[in-house]
């Protein structure tokens, strides 16, 4: 009870720590409060974006993500390395709820593919998201917004991502 937990996800421009950059990361508290959300605006500028995610980071005791230990903490991780920012990186309590799901929940077997969106869709709180785009999308949006100035295309990302912590709270 007194540790200070997170709901902690990322949009990145692709699976390669060493190639594709990070696009956004939100933080929420576990009862859907305090929502906190960084944007890459420039990718010269994702050196103080992955500053920014790790003093969150080191504001928590335990973070509570989807596959974070296998994708987002650890791009975090190299990304931090890259910009020579390793002795930042906290050391916390970790709860992955994909892993949890995958491992206990007697529905798990019975779902194609344990996506977020389809834990929300047989826990019957799919309609509780706004967005209507997934990860995949997010990187079109962003080159968009990067590259043919789409300003709409950040709103729609940042939704996206705002909706996977509240959904993820939620779960």
């Amino acid at each position: 009870q007194d540790l200070k937990c997170r709901v902690f996800d990322i949009e990145t421009t692709g699976l390669s720590s060493s190639r594709d950059r990070i696009i956004s990361a939100s933080f929420i508290d576990p009862d859907g409060s305090g929502l906190v959300q960084l944007f890459c605006e420039d990718p010269s500028s994702e050196d103080f974006i992955v500053s920014q995610i790790l003093k969150e980071l080191n504001n928590c005791d335990a973070v509570i993500t989807y596959n974070g230990n296998s994708f987002d903490l650890p791009f975090i991780k190299a990304r931090a390395k890259h910009f020579g920012l390793s002795e930042n990186m906290p050391h916390l309590w970790k709860i992955d709820i994909y892993r949890w799901l995958k491992n206990y929940w007697q529905l798990a077997p019975g779902i194609e593919r344990l996506r977020q969106k389809n834990v929300e869709e047989a826990l019957g709180i799919s309609g509780d998201r706004i967005d209507l785009i997934d990860g995949g999308d997010c990187i079109k949006l962003y080159s968009e917004y990067l590259y043919i100035g789409r300003k709409d295309a950040k709103d729609l990302i940042l939704l996206h991502n705002a909706d996977d912590v509240r959904q993820l709270s939620a779960i």
